[in-house]
């Protein structure tokens, strides 16, 4: 009874629940959920460190397949695989507000099976902030913080408001954020080949630093500010993780719409002053064509003196002091009217500039005294005006005009336009003109006749037979087999414009175009015939021999049909793993038959018995020779005995 209850017992029991296995370490991000959450390039560091393996590695081999694939599935367009074979160019982006980004942290979170990574990147932040110039092209660091984690054994990481172009400072030291290598003097990258947490990606030196940050002479008030913004954003950073749904641009458009109404009583003018951008910026705000940039905002949250959170969320408009800001937009337009002064004061004004050395534009003399255009002035005094700005025009051709030009005699232009006729091709008038000091040629015509239409002929001449050269040499360049393109074309005419010569020749133009790109056509056609035809011969061979056979250049055939040639690299790969499979057992089998033939005749077979019975012994098989008569001495029960002793056996 015992022994059936125990047995009873043992078959009730079930398989235990086996979790899924990631393919990578299921490595925890660091901050998660708040404002100092690490950025993606850092957990791809740390990641590749706890596999004991090169980023470089990483990224080829597991992050760059997935990141493809996603990429296909997702989109229709062919994928931009030379942008993606850059590790710099993706690292650049990986943190930021893109699709790029959110696919890259959907695949670290594939091979992690982790579900929060995401936090990792802008791509929380939704619609509601514009992606431009929202990232750094270069990492950003705190030599302070990355020494106070190594003294007190944190883990080295990089935040993700680092990589922010709006933070520049640390908010715990603070201090500015460092770009420079103290070491090599040099800036870093996000990604390389060989990253490590806290070192330079240059000279891998320790990048922490427990002295005084300098702060390169920055005022307090500027540096309340970069404190004041990096505080903000850090908290901007931690609200987004703990929404259910991600902010959209129509949020911020009703934000941005309400902040018009509330500030500037619908004055979209008034509000982009208020926010430091062009009207035309602000319109499109309010339409939702755009959304604002990150600094944007933050300048239009200091003058508001509300956080960014509360901004976005339109928290700000349920506060009790948020109306007072309305006066804002009153002290805006009042810093904006021009200065009260009476006609009489204006005329002085006028009177005065007239005199004045050297002349002054009546754009200066309005911004000088307040104000914003020049219509205030004109409305007082047009005669002054229109003398003011005659002498300033006067003033500005005296000074583009050297001291010799501003008499010209008949002697000094006789001699400028003689010089001008010596050359094959003569200078135009307006160049000649230019020269003597006049704003045209009219003038050299009407005193110097005669030697004018001799210039004009003999340039007249120059460029019909330039026109001659032009025509042959594309008419040429039509009859070659094969046709070159029209840039080759224009290549072989030194000092020529490309637009002079289609305005000149258009017909010969288009045809020499139109031919190069039907054959263009046909080429490529043929080209992927023959890389198809490659694909399907029975004995593979090496990219290069069908590009050398085919009259190809290998380097023009990877950039053009990478797919293509990467299946012919492949194949001619897999065929020399498998011939060369197929050599050593063919070389085994070989060595087996000679053992056995020297076994069966009496004698040990040493290697130095076995080689030279061999027809094919290559130095390169040695290893295979050693190891195959090891396991046939092992096999026939040999140990190691002189070849007499074994013969007497």
């Amino acid at each position: 009874m015992v022994i059936t209850t125990e047995s009873n017992a043992f078959s009730d029991l079930a398989m235990p629940t086996i979790p899924p296995r990631s393919r990578l370490h299921h490595l925890e991000p660091v901050g998660v959920e708040t404002s100092e959450v690490e950025s993606v390039t850092s957990f791809i560091v740390r990641l590749a460190a706890t596999h004991h393996i090169s980023v470089a590695a990483l990224y080829e081999h597991e992050f760059l397949p997935l990141l493809r694939e996603l990429r296909d599935e997702e989109s229709n367009a062919a994928p931009t695989w030379m942008q993606l074979s850059s590790i710099y160019t993706v690292a650049k982006i990986l943190n930021g507000l893109n699709s790029t980004a959110a696919q890259g942290a959907r695949v670290l979170e594939t091979l992690t099976l982790r579900s929060n990574l995401h936090f990792l990147t802008c791509v929380p932040w939704g619609t509601s902030i514009s992606n431009m110039l929202l990232v750094r092209k270069l990492p950003a660091w705190c030599p302070k913080c990355y020494d106070e984690w190594q003294r007190t054994e944190e883990i080295i990481h990089t935040p993700l408001s680092w990589a922010l172009n709006a933070v520049t400072v640390c908010l715990r030291h603070r201090c500015l954020l460092s770009q420079l290598c103290p070491r090599c003097n040099r800036t870093s990258h996000f990604l390389s080949h060989n990253s490590r947490a806290g070192c330079c990606t240059r000279c891998q030196f320790w990048l922490g630093y427990s002295g005084d940050v300098s702060d390169d002479g920055i005022e307090q008030d500027n540096m309340r500010n970069h404190l004041w913004a990096a505080k903000v954003v850090g908290e901007w950073i931690e609200e987004v993780q703990r929404l259910r749904t991600l902010p959209r641009r129509e949020d911020t458009t009703c934000v941005i719409v309400k902040c018009i109404e509330r500030l500037a009583d619908g004055n979209a003018n008034a509000f982009a002053r208020l926010a430091s951008v062009g009207p035309s910026v602000v319109y499109a705000w309010q339409a939702g064509r755009a959304v604002p940039r990150l600094d944007h905002l933050l300048r239009i949250c200091s003058t508001l003196e509300v956080s960014l959170v509360d901004l976005l969320t339109g928290r700000c408009f349920n506060q009790e002091g948020f109306s007072r800001n309305i006066s804002l937009t009153e002290r805006i337009q009042r810093s904006f009217v021009g200065p009260k002064r009476d006609s009489e004061q204006i005329r002085q004004i006028l009177e005065g500039a007239l005199e004045e050395e050297p002349a002054p534009s009546l754009h200066d003399i309005a911004k000088r005294h307040g104000y914003k255009g020049t219509d205030c002035l004109r409305y007082v005094s047009s005669d002054l005006c229109k003398k003011i700005t005659e002498r300033y025009k006067l003033s500005e051709n005296e000074k583009r005009l050297p001291n010799f030009q501003k008499l010209c005699d008949d002697e000094t232009v006789l001699s400028e336009l003689e010089r001008a006729l010596e050359p094959e091709c003569p200078p135009p008038f307006t160049k000649i003109a230019a020269n003597l000091g006049y704003k045209s040629g009219i003038s050299l015509h009407q005193r110097f006749p005669a030697i004018c239409k001799l210039i004009t002929a003999k340039r007249a001449t120059y460029e019909m037979k330039r026109l001659s050269r032009w025509r042959t040499a594309l008419r040429t360049a039509l009859k070659e087999v094969p046709p070159p393109s029209f840039h080759q074309v224009i290549k072989r005419l030194e000092h020529l414009h490309v637009g002079n010569i289609r305005n000149q020749l258009p017909e010969l133009c288009r045809a020499i175009i139109d031919r190069y790109a039907e054959w263009e056509s046909a080429r490529q056609t043929e080209v992927m015939s023959n890389l198809r035809a490659a694909l399907a011969e029975e004995l593979p061979r090496p990219l290069e021999q069908i590009a050398s056979h085919y009259g190809y250049l290998t380097n023009d055939l990877r950039k053009r049909y990478p797919e293509w040639c990467r299946l012919i690299v492949d194949r001619y790969a897999a065929y020399r793993r498998k011939s060369s499979e197929e050599k050593k057992r063919l070389f085994r089998e070989e060595i087996r038959r000679v053992v056995l033939d020297l076994y069966t005749r009496g004698i040990y077979p040493t290697q130095s018995m076995v080689r030279p019975l061999l027809e094919n012994a290559p130095i390169t098989n040695l290893a295979i020779l050693t190891s195959t008569l090891r396991e046939l001495r092992r096999e026939l029960g040999l140990r190691k005995v002189d070849s007499t002793s074994f013969a007497n056996a």
